[in-house]
């Protein structure tokens, strides 16, 4: 199947997903400052992870269901497969990366969902207390 915009529109249209400050992103921080759990976004201490809790030492990724290749939700794309699957792969391989570089440093990993946060917010935050 071809894709529906051409390539310039196409183009326009991924530049507009984000990387940093996600709605996840944005939710999970309210509701850690709502709690009153000190936390830092985006640390450049602790390159990879999404959130810092320093006091307990955990580190969270919060991962997309598709651009983490989550085993429930994830469905590969049916146009440029190639393309898609390098990408996905890359990501992969960087997420190992990132969790052992983040264990060395002592940080205990917490992995939450996208899926997660949609289905049963409260028990995905748990997961970080």
């Amino acid at each position: 199947m071809a894709d529906k915009f051409d390539k310039k529109t196409r183009s326009h249209i991924m530049s507009l997903i984000r990387y940093k400050w996600t709605s996840p992103e944005r939710e999970v921080h309210n509701w850690l400052k709502g709690h009153q759990i000190r936390h830092k976004m985006h640390p450049k201490k602790a390159p990879g992870a999404d959130i810092l809790i320093q006091k307990s030492k955990k580190a969270v990724l919060l991962n997309g269901c598709f651009w983490h290749a989550c085993t429930i939700c994830y469905r590969a794309p049916k146009t440029n497969r190639a393309f898609w699957k390098r990408k996905i792969l890359a990501n992969l391989r960087r997420d190992s990366r990132t969790k052992r570089h983040l264990r060395r440093l002592g940080y205990k990993i917490v992995v939450i969902w996208e899926h997660e946060l949609r289905k049963d917010f409260q028990k995905a935050m748990k997961k970080i207390l």
